[in-house]
């Protein structure tokens, strides 16, 4: 009788587990191996719940370099979800929950108008060159005006006691500035320097 009651908890323990149960990290739930993936494609889920186990899976990858090359792309569907999936789901859940990253204002420019209102969170690589630097905070603000989350990565060597002589202040205060004039809305900012770091939330 132990053994059938044990054998019954585990039938109902599988029931009552879902996809979208947070006790299933969502990187396992995706990854090309898992057996979550592959059983996806052979089941149905309702689009709302579907598209948020989508939205989980895309937050958690590891930020995408925007380049030349892959801004014209069709990048919501080079995730490793299954094609069928990926076109099931409508394309902005995708690039409203991955991380992208920049070491060059140029690509930002090739994305479509509808990808760029999209698009919330980026992380720029962040260095002095020869020549004039590119006023970051103005770029993003008219590229991708609808950001949540902006990261600069600076180099330790070299840029390190730049960040720590009043570089932050004047990237917090154009930032402050800029979404001022939006007038509603805010920003997460962060910088990341070696092992120093700071993050501040601009707007309201």
């Amino acid at each position: 009788m132990l053994i059938s009651h044990r054998h019954k908890y585990e039938h109902e323990k599988q029931i009552t587990q879902c996809p979208s149960d947070p006790i299933v990290p969502s990187r396992q739930l995706m990854s090309e191996s898992s057996p979550f993936n592959h059983s996806l494609q052979n089941i149905f889920l309702p689009p709302e719940i579907l598209q948020r186990i989508c939205s989980l899976y895309f937050s958690t990858l590891i930020p995408l370099e925007l380049t030349t090359v892959n801004a014209t792309q069709m990048l919501h569907l080079q995730t490793a979800l299954p094609l069928s999936i990926a076109l099931s789901i409508p394309y902005d859940i995708y690039y409203a929950h991955a991380t992208f990253s920049l070491s060059s204002c140029a690509p930002i420019w090739l994305l479509p108008w509808r990808v760029r209102k999209c698009i919330r969170r980026v992380r720029i690589a962040y260095e002095r060159k020869s020549g004039k630097t590119p006023d970051w905070v103005y770029i993003l603000d008219k590229a991708l005006p609808f950001l949540t989350e902006v990261v600069f990565v600076v180099e330790l060597i070299g840029l390190g006691a730049m960040v720590m002589e009043g570089w932050c202040e004047c990237v917090k205060n154009s930032m402050k500035d800029t979404i001022a004039s939006r007038k509603k809305g805010g920003v997460s900012l962060k910088v990341e320097c070696g092992l120093w770091g700071f993050e501040e939330w601009i707007g309201k």
